[in-house]
This record gives C-alpha cells, sequence and structure tokens, in this order.
C-alpha cells in the first residue's frame, strides 16, 4: 500500500511538472507581452511648480506592453536630441508643448512627431528646428502654460504649438522615484510618505518576488487575482506590477471657460511679446473648444486623426504608435504650409536707414 502510494505521488507530481513547464512554454509564446516584466521609465524629480519634471541627461528604459526601448533625457531636460539653448541664425524654431502623447516616451520608437516634423519640413527647404518641451501626465493643462511661460523667453521660439483642453483641469499632483518604483502623490500630509511605506511593504516580500520574476504561470495567477478580486491585495499587485502607485485622494479640478480661455491669451501675448506666433491644438476636431477659440480669439489648430483607426495606436496601449506619430507630423507640416506660418525674421543688420 505504502509502494502504491509512493507511486501515485510521484506521478501526481511528475505530471504537475509536465502541466507546469507546458504552461510557462505557452505563456511565453503566446502571452509575453501581456505578461512581461515591467519597468516604468525613472525620469522625474518633483517640482513645486509644475509638479514634476524630467532629470536632465538621464539614461531611462521603458518596458510596457507593445512598448520597449532605452531612451535618455536630453540636456534640456525632454524627450530627443540635445539641443542649444541659444536658436541657431537663420533657423525657425518651433516649440511642442503638451503631455503623454507628445513626449515620445510613450513611442514604440525613437521619433516623436516633433523630430518627424522638423526632418518634414525640412524637406520642403524650410530651416527649421522643432523641440520638444513636452512632459507625459493627464490634467496639466495649467503646468503646461506655466512651463511655456517660464520657457519661452529662454529658448525664443518662433512659434510655439501647445496642446491643452477645455475648460482646463488641474491636478494637484507630483511624481518622484523610489526603489524602482515611480510615485505619483499630492500636497497633502503623507500623500508621498504613504507610498514610499507601501512601497517598503511590498519589497519586503523577496521570495514572492522573486517567484514572480521568474514564473510566467505565477505573473498569469497574479493578473487573475488583481481583475476578479478587488481589494487591498489586488491594489499592491497592480503596484508592483506596473512599478507604478498613485497616492489615495489626489484630487483633479476643472476650470471655467473663460478662466482657461484668459490663461492661454496670456501666454499668446507673452509669447507675441517676444517676436512669436502661437497655436492650441488638438489631435482631433473639438466643437466646445473651436466655439470658446472663436469666441475669445485664440489661435487654434485642430489635427483630425481618426478616433477608430487602430493602426495609428499601440496594441495594447492607448498611445499613438509610430505610424500614429507620422500621420500627427503630416498633418501638422500640411496645417502650417497651408497657413504660411513658417517666416525667417529680417536679420536688423540687413535693414536700410530708411
Amino acid at each position: 500500500m505504502y509502494k502504491k502510494l509512493r507511486k501515485v505521488f510521484k506521478y501526481v507530481l511528475l505530471s504537475g511538472l509536465v502541466l507546469w513547464l507546458l504552461a510557462e512554454v505557452a505563456l511565453r509564446i503566446f502571452y509575453h507581452e501581456q505578461l512581461k516584466l515591467r519597468e516604468y521609465p525613472q525620469i522625474y524629480n518633483p517640482d513645486h511648480k509644475i509638479g514634476y519634471r524630467y532629470i536632465p541627461n538621464r539614461d531611462a528604459t521603458i518596458d510596457m506592453p507593445s512598448i520597449s526601448k532605452d531612451f535618455r533625457i536630453n540636456n534640456q531636460g525632454f524627450y530627443g536630441p540635445d539641443f542649444d539653448t541659444q536658436k541657431k541664425e537663420g533657423v525657425f524654431r518651433i516649440a511642442v508643448v503638451g503631455s503623454s502623447q507628445a513626449t515620445g516616451i510613450w513611442l514604440d520608437s525613437e521619433e516623436s512627431f516633433s523630430m518627424k516634423l522638423e526632418k518634414l519640413l525640412q524637406d520642403q527647404g524650410k530651416p527649421v528646428e522643432v523641440i520638444n518641451l513636452s512632459i507625459d501626465g493627464r490634467f496639466r493643462d495649467e503646468e503646461s502654460i506655466i512651463l511655456a511661460e517660464e520657457l519661452v523667453p529662454v529658448f525664443n521660439p518662433d512659434l510655439v504649438l501647445i496642446s491643452t483642453s477645455m475648460p482646463f483641469v488641474r491636478g494637484d499632483v507630483f511624481r518622484d522615484i523610489y526603489r524602482g518604483y515611480v510615485m505619483i502623490y499630492s500636497s497633502r500630509k503623507f500623500s508621498k510618505s504613504n507610498c514610499m511605506r507601501r512601497i517598503d511593504y511590498l519589497e519586503r516580500h523577496t521570495f514572492l518576488k522573486t517567484l514572480y520574476n521568474i514564473s510566467y504561470c505565477a505573473r498569469a495567477a497574479c493578473r487573475y487575482y488583481r481583475y476578479h478580486y478587488p481589494g487591498r491585495y489586488s491594489e499592491n499587485l497592480e503596484i508592483f506590477i506596473e512599478k507604478r502607485i498613485q497616492a489615495d485622494r489626489v484630487s483633479f479640478q476643472p476650470w471655467a471657460s473663460n478662466v482657461s480661455a484668459h490663461r492661454i491669451l496670456k501666454l499668446d501675448t507673452l509669447v507675441r511679446e517676444q517676436g512669436g506666433q502661437m497655436f492650441v491644438f488638438n489631435y482631433r476636431p473639438d466643437a466646445f473648444f473651436e466655439e470658446i477659440s472663436q469666441m475669445y480669439c485664440i489661435p487654434y489648430l485642430p489635427l483630425n486623426i481618426p478616433v477608430d483607426d487602430n493602426s495609428l495606436h499601440h496594441e495594447l496601449d492607448i498611445h499613438f504608435n509610430d505610424k500614429g506619430h507620422q500621420e500627427i507630423a503630416e498633418q501638422f507640416r500640411d496645417s502650417l504650409l497651408a497657413r504660411d506660418v513658417i517666416h525667417l525674421p529680417v536679420p536688423t543688420d540687413t535693414l536700410g536707414d530708411g
């Protein structure tokens, strides 16, 4: 009887091992993107004026479903190639200010639409430089305006393209990095420290961390539990999987439309005082934004990126993919050329006395 039980036990153990190995192979083949280890870019520094900024000259990695790449934050603290503070003589400088769709970080290739737009306009014989001053994050309309007001006098762009919503929505949001996690927290007391405490709790579970890292079956089990059993444990799993924690009670406050419009007009006045021009843009036509723009004479430039064209977005993510960024760049090129806004200023030393 004892020998028979031992034989059954070995058979069950062997069968279980074979099934586990088959499941591991199948999950690695068919669900690699969904179950791969994730890495959120470690590029944030908290900032009292705009919540957070990128860390200049920072090497980083992003690994998310359908997105995987290494990149570097440039010398000015943005995504894209390095550029000089001083604008080159004889070059028309365009500054793009937006959020995650504009940064290029959440892109499955290297070239954001800012880089692509620069090449497209240069191919048209335009001596253009496009600098990308975008920082990712939702509900950062006021922060984008503040950033533009800060940097327009510094970089002296001839044209500013800025993306905002209407009306503005302001988020009380900061970001920082801690032990390989990105923390999203508010100015409330203990908001940041609570995030850190929760990360410390997760990092103490070294055995479970190791199991998750080596086994796709463990990752699939965590994913199943996360989506089917809501609660504190599921929240902890999501934080561990995403390498990102958002604090409780991060508030978002909508502005009045007229206040939002006057905030945009204030920036437009600053840009014009610097000798430049500005357009507010949306990726898709927005009837309400267009109405407000006409009412307050806001320079408005809507794009028309198809909502239902899934080929322009990541398969497993809402952000634009390389094809989407190419489409945006081409629409910008066509709109700017049609409006004939790219004109180099005449050097003062070539002007006569009369």
